[in-house]
């Protein structure tokens, strides 16, 4: 008689993250028994069949510290160096160019979670970014996490730009976007901009980047033509105008 032995296969069909069962985008490095990759949705860790996993969460409890939260939801800096990784390995099979799953000392890391973790953004210590990675799980995607996450990224670092007169030392979000960041993004800054009387004023104290408000205003039906404002930013000059933002970056992610 033949022994049901399980098979260990590097393609992954499906993921069970906690009790959700997702689909995978991409292919990834990570090897599966049966082609199922079983994440904690909980503390991130990984399990190899789902009964395994059902044991695990039955006496998980989320390990982080929250640094910031509001009611409905907490965020929490990631630091053991194996939740980095595994949040990475699960990013590759969702996002196209996502490429960093070892060497992420020099990287920080937030997950936004309430009963379990929805999603992350990472960005480099030393970068010019405020933001480098993001995703939301795909059973938490379109509830607003990612405006959350971007939100937090131009705030956690950059509070208190106006005080400091460094317009030009506000950073933004690291190019280029995938389709469903761009989206994000555009929802974001459309919000942020609400009540500009001009570039520079919302783009201090929103702390977020002169092209990034003017892509803003734009969504907003903003007329520049009209922009007579005096020591404002010269808008006879070509600008990263929504449009272009949009099928740019757009161009980039398909290639």
């Amino acid at each position: 008689m033949e022994l049901d032995i399980p098979k260990l296969r590097s393609e992954i069909k499906k993921i069970n993250y906690g009790t959700h069962c997702l689909s995978p985008l991409y292919k990834s490095p990570l090897l599966a028994i049966n082609g199922a990759l079983n994440v904690c949705s909980k503390c991130l860790s990984f399990h190899p069949t789902f009964r395994s996993l059902e044991n695990h969460m039955a006496m998980c409890t989320i390990p982080f510290i929250p640094v910031y939260e509001e009611e409905g939801f907490k965020i929490s800096k990631v630091t053991p160096l194996n939740r980095k990784q595994n949040l990475c390995l699960v990013s590759q099979i969702f996002l196209k160019s996502k490429t960093l799953y070892y060497e992420v000392d020099d990287y920080d890391f937030f997950v936004v979670y309430q009963d379990e973790v929805f999603g992350y953004f990472s960005r480099q210590r030393s970068g010019d970014n405020s933001l480098d990675c993001f995703m939301v799980f795909p059973c938490f995607q379109k509830q607003g996490w990612g405006t959350v996450l971007v939100s937090y990224s131009q705030i956690k670092e950059y509070a208190g730009a106006e005080e400091r007169g460094v317009s030009d030392k506000i950073k933004g979000a690291g190019k280029p976007y995938s389709k469903k960041a761009i989206f994000c993004f555009r929802k974001y800054w459309k919000y942020k901009v609400i009540g500009a009387t001009t570039v520079r004023e919302i783009s201090l104290k929103q702390n977020i980047p002169i092209d990034d408000a003017i892509v803003g205003l734009e969504l907003q039906g903003f007329n520049f033509e009209k922009w007579e404002q005096k020591g404002e930013i010269d808008t006879k000059k070509p600008r990263l105008l929504a449009h272009r933002v949009y099928k740019k970056n757009l161009a980039k992610t398909e290639e």
